[in-house]
């Protein structure tokens, strides 16, 4: 859909598994805009632990990179918001950008 405005919602450890794809992005132009929400963890992997043996949660902290560095590195547009308020004008500057971005 290159003529549509591509917004993807992923989990810091979601993106983890498949960030070189942003790469890819960049490569070919493909402005996407991924939405990362940084908790620290493999979400999803940590909750099927939580439910099914509870007390025993192991490998899914993560130590994560900065991600709006990692966009910049690859040439795309980066940004981190910390903040509700933030988040509005920092969505506009990414998808004004043109670029891939974070």
């Amino acid at each position: 859909k290159p003529d549509q405005t591509v917004i993807c919602f992923a989990g810091d450890g979601d993106f983890l598994m498949h960030g070189q794809e942003f790469a890819t992005a960049v490569q070919y132009g493909a402005a996407i805009v991924v939405v990362l929400v940084d908790n620290g963890m493999y979400g999803t992997i940590r909750m099927h632990q939580e439910r099914e043996y509870p007390g025993r949660v192991s490998g899914t902290a993560l130590k994560n990179p900065d991600f709006a560095a990692y966009a910049r590195a690859f040439g795309g547009h980066g940004e981190r918001v910390e903040r509700t308020e933030e988040f509005a004008p920092a969505l506009a500057r990414a998808l004004a950008s043109g670029r891939p971005a974070i």
